[in-house]
């Protein structure tokens, strides 16, 4: 949502990869260690489920507070009016 928001266009079935990618490409920030934790907690073992997952919060907040960082206070301020998400 929160790219969306942006302005970037997300595909509903991006993968960690795509995802990575795309922020690489529109943002220029290096996601792979979100797309690594998420891809972990999606398709690793069952037994360490909680625990990817748990990881992947983290790095889906790390990410966010990098992207933010690098946004201008406008792009931070169209994004919070936004509704596009809301659509999606």
């Amino acid at each position: 949502d929160f790219l969306v928001d942006q302005g970037v266009v997300v595909s509903a079935s991006a993968t960690p990869a795509e995802l990575q990618e795309l922020v690489r490409r529109e943002l220029g920030i290096d996601a792979r260690p979100f797309a690594a934790a998420v891809s972990e907690a999606r398709f690793g073992p069952p037994q360490a489920s909680a625990a990817a997952a748990t990881a992947a919060r983290q790095e889906l907040r790390a990410l966010l507070r990098l992207i933010r960082h690098g946004l201008g206070r406008p792009d931070r301020l169209r994004g919070l009016v936004a509704l596009r998400s809301l659509r999606a």
